[in-house]
């Protein structure tokens, strides 16, 4: 069933859904830092002093869960 299913949609709308999953997950992410950063701003300078400098260590975390 799996096989026939790939073959009965076209390369067109193959495309037009890989553009819309890129789409939604650029803005996904660039919404979530926009917010992370303005989170950041309206708090407390040693809040955002100490977040920042916990993103190396989030990202180190994320791959080698990712990784």
């Amino acid at each position: 069933m799996r096989h026939i299913l790939c073959h009965s949609v076209s390369n067109n709308q193959r495309c037009c859904l890989l553009k819309g999953l890129l789409f939604y997950f650029t803005s996904s992410s660039t919404s979530s830092q926009f917010f992370g950063y303005a989170g950041i701003y309206y708090s407390s300078p040693t809040l955002s002093t100490a977040m920042l400098n916990l993103v190396p260590g989030f990202t180190f975390i994320l791959a080698i869960i990712f990784g």
